[in-house]
């Protein structure tokens, strides 16, 4: 008879925490903040001239569903998604944290950002997407695409950091060009496709593979310093790898 009333007395306890725990479970589903898609077009100030600012609530939209928009009146955070459709965005030296970036075409000036995914390509009447002056830190995926304008994505005296996991795929023909001074700190892999390159140019510029990162290249692919020679420091403690076809590593004129 001691143990049959133990036993319920365990019961009714695990059911009391159980039930705790559905309620702390349903608490928190409640409170959590839903992930959005915001799209960044620059307006009209108060007196007419063009806000570029990221930090203007004024400046993020969400569609309307009718090919509008309606005003967001909120920043985007570190669980949303931020698409950039006009250009110039005014970031300064701000940090800024998104879980997916997307330059549709657009040049970024300034700001310190740590992205969970980052995604570039040109538009019909836009030049290349730009960092100027920028520090960007992918920790998942980086995909370089090419739009209707070609398929180079700029980072213009800038860094550019690919985290331990994370990874840069450039599509078939696409370029991420460095131009200095930039620096380019590869801590997991950089994967290539045919007809894929990865170009520094206009000074001086830093390409560091850390220890157990990976540049891989299938197809024909380059790895180019388009400076006056000397003006690349290619720091390699890493591998190096062409899993098919021709991979070019063109550093100060030697090939």
């Amino acid at each position: 008879m001691i143990y049959i009333r133990l036993q319920k007395a365990v019961s009714h306890g695990s059911r009391r925490l159980g039930a705790l725990g559905v309620f702390l479970w349903m608490l928190a589903i409640g409170s959590a903040h839903a992930a959005d898609t915001l799209y960044f077009i620059a307006t009209l100030d108060s007196h007419g001239n063009i806000n570029q600012s990221w930090f203007s609530a004024d400046n993020w939209y969400f569609p309307d569903g009718a090919g509008g928009w309606t005003p967001a009146n909120k920043l985007p955070t570190s669980d949303d998604t931020a698409v950039l459709m006009t250009s110039p965005v005014q970031c300064a030296a701000n940090s800024i944290s998104v879980n997916t970036l997307i330059l549709k075409g657009v040049n970024v000036v300034g700001g310190n950002f740590s992205l969970i995914n980052l995604s570039t390509f040109s538009v019909a009447g836009s030049s290349a997407p730009a960092f100027n002056g920028s520090t960007v830190q992918v920790q998942n995926e980086y995909e370089l695409s090419v739009g209707p304008f070609g398929g180079t994505s700029l980072f213009n005296q800038s860094t550019l950091i690919i985290d331990l996991g994370g990874f840069i795929l450039l599509d078939p023909t696409t370029t991420l060009e460095m131009v200095g001074p930039s620096t380019l700190f590869n801590e997991g892999q950089i994967v290539m496709t045919d007809g894929t390159s990865v170009v520094f140019a206009g000074g001086t510029n830093h390409f560091s593979i850390l220890k157990n990162a990976v540049v891989s290249g299938s197809g024909n692919t380059g790895i180019v310093n388009g400076g006056a020679p000397g003006s690349l420091l290619f720091d390699n403690n890493g591998q190096v790898r062409g899993d098919g076809g021709l991979m070019i590593l063109s550093i100060g004129g030697v090939i």
